[in-house]
């Protein structure tokens, strides 16, 4: 009767020596050498007897762990139970905690790896970004601050209303003055911002003139343009296309 043995395969002698740390749930800061020692031993030479090629790394950590195995059953002297000795695990244990912590970090990355191979992207229009970026800016140079000031400075200019007043049954809708602006700006091309204001205006009239402005700038009818700061504010035609 034949049977199979197989191996875990393991990146490195760390890898290893970590793998039987947690096998036999030892603490980490305190192994267990001369049980690690054998261990390890034990599945160098199965890496043997199977014909595996038995990397260089594992035989130099395999020398280290003889090395402190041996320095730790050399007896203590009396004359040295003052002086505080050196643990001879303390190097091994200092680049098994090194390691540990790259581990960690990789299978971050792997996990993240394996996340982003779930995930399927549409290929960039080329021809929708670059439509895109030839696009006007209808407020290039005009802050929304700027708009604002404009706004107040032209409501500034209107007296107060009276408190009691009767409302017209028919208003100004934004629609109607949408229209109208559009026509008088499609004639002229090109208007001050105050030349399209009537003279006479209540200040819900002007909100809603306002408001016609700001969508027909958002329906890219028109854009604004400031030739320098605080200076007056044009609207300009964007003829159809």
């Amino acid at each position: 009767m034949t049977y199979q043995i197989s191996l875990e395969v393991f990146e490195g002698p760390l890898d290893l020596l970590l793998h039987l740390i947690r096998k036999n749930k030892l603490d980490i800061y305190d192994i267990p050498i001369s049980m690690i020692t054998d261990q390890y031993l034990e599945y160098i030479e199965a890496m043997k007897e199977l014909d595996i090629d038995v990397a260089s790394e594992f035989v130099v950590t395999a020398s280290t762990l003889l090395a402190i195995k041996a320095r730790m059953l050399l007896p203590k002297h009396d004359e040295f139970d003052d002086e505080e000795e050196i643990d001879p695990r303390l190097e091994l244990v200092q680049r098994l905690l090194e390691y540990q912590q790259y581990k960690s970090v990789v299978d971050v990355f792997k996990d993240m790896e394996t996340k982003s191979s779930r995930i399927y992207t549409k290929p960039v229009d080329e021809e929708l970004v670059q439509r895109l970026s030839e696009q006007v800016n209808p407020l290039e140079n005009i802050s929304f601050d700027q708009l604002t000031d404009l706004f107040m400075d032209v409501l500034e200019r209107i007296p107060e209303e009276e408190e009691v007043h009767e409302i017209a049954r028919k208003s100004l809708t934004i629609g109607d003055v949408m229209k109208s602006v559009a026509l008088e700006l499609s004639q002229k091309k090109e208007m001050y911002f105050k030349e399209v204001l009537p003279l006479r205006l209540t200040r819900y009239e002007l909100v809603i003139y306002f408001l016609a402005i700001l969508e027909l700038i958002r329906k890219e009818t028109m854009i604004v343009r400031q030739a320098e700061n605080f200076g007056p504010i044009k609207l300009i035609y964007i003829e159809e296309r």
